[in-house]
């Protein structure tokens, strides 16, 4: 009986772990669609110009 609850106790911990990658790749997915969004953002390239143009006078 012992045995038949570890094997059940370790099944449940490979079903966690699958149940964390799931969660986790549903984040990559979310902040993918995020960074998208601001890179398609008129206003963020400009920003982008704005920090590039900062960077290259820091640099300099």
């Amino acid at each position: 009986m012992l045995k038949t609850w570890q094997e059940n106790e370790k099944k449940v911990d490979e079903f966690m772990e699958v149940a964390d990658v799931s969660r986790l790749d549903d984040e990559i997915v979310a902040l993918h669609s995020e960074i998208v969004e601001l890179q398609r953002s008129p206003f963020a390239r400009r920003q982008g110009d704005v920090m590039e143009q900062l960077s290259v006078t820091f640099i300099y």
